[in-house]
């Protein structure tokens, strides 16, 4: 349950051939591998009364081109597996990076995994099979008119994701900030540190004591 880490290695086919990930034997990148293994170290501190926090908070920045979708897909499916009915809302600066490269990443890869099977995905949603909207990660857009959204998402175990991060509107991130009233919550944002202002830069600045910080030099990984 607190070890997303171990269930990247077991769940995937790492150097397998005939798949994917025929070409890494070794598993994730080590960068994906330390935020991994923080997630995981952060939220058994919560659990276990070892830390205040109530709510493990994870920001990468970086440029493109490093990994950032294949991680966030597999912390959306490890949620999934290792949770009873957990909360799942993911978004991202705009519409078209949702649908067409976050939303998508989830559905190619999901397959590969070990316990594949137990999930089904659509456009909108990824879900266990046969739990309805009650085990499910949904796929919601962001709308500055509409921020009650992403208000009233309360349950033991909430999971949000922020994708391209520097463009989601800061009402948003206030108005996500209330799902969290019950400790063992994950909020992950990721982006590019194109934007010196706003919510995302403030993970980096004001902010940094509330939230585990990554930045991630693209020349570097894998």
């Amino acid at each position: 349950m607190y070890d997303p880490w171990r269930y990247a290695l077991t769940m995937y086919p790492w150097g397998r051939s005939g798949t994917p990930y025929a070409n890494w034997p070794d598993g994730p990148d080590l960068w994906q591998a330390t935020v991994l293994r923080d997630i995981g170290a952060h939220m058994l501190a919560v659990a276990t009364g070892q830390t205040p926090d109530r709510t493990t908070q994870v920001a990468v920045r970086s440029g493109h081109g490093i990994g950032k979708s294949w991680l966030i897909q597999l912390i959306i499916q490890w949620f999934l597996s290792t949770r009873s009915n957990p909360q799942i809302v993911v978004t991202a600066g705009t519409k078209t990076q949702l649908e067409t490269k976050l939303w998508r990443e989830l559905n190619k890869n999901y397959t590969h995994a070990l316990n594949g099977h137990w999930f089904e995905w659509s456009a909108t949603s990824f879900r266990l099979k046969g739990e309805g909207h009650l085990w499910a990660a949904n796929a919601i857009p962001w709308s500055r008119d509409n921020p009650a959204a992403f208000q009233g998402t309360h349950e033991q175990d909430v999971l949000f994701v922020y994708d391209e991060a520097s463009a989601i509107h800061d009402d948003i991130w206030q108005a996500s900030e209330g799902a969290f009233t019950t400790p063992g919550g994950l909020w992950i944002a990721f982006g590019n540190p194109t934007v010196e202002t706003g919510r995302f830069a403030d993970c980096f600045t004001r902010f940094r004591h509330r939230w585990l910080t990554y930045t991630i030099d693209s020349r570097t990984t894998k």
